[in-house]
């Protein structure tokens, strides 16, 4: 069996700082039915799956004409992903990792991530937005990628990368978290979409996890430490995920209005 792009969307529930977060209420929806809703805003997807450990997830997505596919234990969402198409045995052309916990998603930015990875043939495409202000460059729940002059990843980090003279003042005044960065000082948020070839998926779950990625917890510098070419796509604004009450709450009043 075969599609041209499968969006899949990986959704576990042993999240930690927001227990079973993607089936939190957002304006009357769980979560993971809001990220579907984005998904499938995108016209380029062809098929959306959602891969899960739980029978939860499961029943929340029931009636949302997704296909549901139950997977095992799974050491990163992008494990978790090819599970669930070796279960189908789904060979698509595109495989698009769309985050379970990414309600605001922009379906366009799901689309040019689909058309850059067709230009370019990289086995692997991701996306990122400036970091503005000073409370995203510092927070290590804030993932920063540096780009090249060709718009290809360099590095992805918790850790304020790049480095700036403007950096060393932190440690002795903490700056403002809302106040904006200054002239000059140019940071990128990685956003955590990930589109592979169909084969680029499967070599990158064969490959061993690299100490860098396990030490900063980031899958992504898999690819990069093995020679990877990691292509970019610049967003204006990151899409903005969840990852605790305090975001959870932000996201509905966010919702709230954009509904209003």
């Amino acid at each position: 069996m075969s599609a041209d792009v499968v969006a899949v969307i990986p959704a576990r529930l042993g999240s930690t700082r927001l227990p079973n977060k993607v089936l939190c209420d957002l304006g009357g929806a769980p979560m993971i039915a809001r990220v579907i809703e984005r998904v499938r805003a995108c016209a380029a997807v062809d098929q959306i799956l959602v891969a899960t450990d739980a029978e939860q997830v499961a029943q929340a997505v029931e009636g949302l004409a997704v296909q549901v596919v139950q997977t095992g234990h799974a050491s990163s969402g992008t494990d978790r992903v090819a599970q669930a198409l070796a279960g189908l045995g789904l060979t698509p052309e595109i495989v698009l990792n769309v985050q379970g916990d990414e309600p605001f998603v922009d379906p366009e930015l799901l689309g040019r991530v689909v058309e850059v990875q067709r230009v370019t043939g990289a086995p692997l495409v991701t996306a990122c937005a400036p970091i503005r202000r000073w409370g995203a460059l510092l927070s290590p729940d804030v993932v920063k990628v540096v780009p090249d002059a060709q718009g290809r990843a360099m590095i992805f980090s918790r850790s304020p990368v790049p480095w700036s003279a403007a950096l060393e003042t932190v440690q002795t005044a903490p700056p403002d978290p809302s106040k904006p960065l200054p002239e000059g000082l140019k940071a990128w948020e990685h956003i955590g979409i990930y589109g592979f070839t169909g084969t680029s998926l499967h070599r990158f779950t064969a490959l061993p996890p690299h100490p860098l990625e396990l030490q900063e917890r980031l899958e992504q510098l898999r690819a990069l430490a093995f020679g990877w070419t990691v292509e970019l796509v610049e967003a204006e604004h990151a899409p903005g995920g969840i990852d605790t009450p305090e975001e959870l709450e932000a996201a509905r009043a966010r919702l709230e209005r954009s509904l209003a």
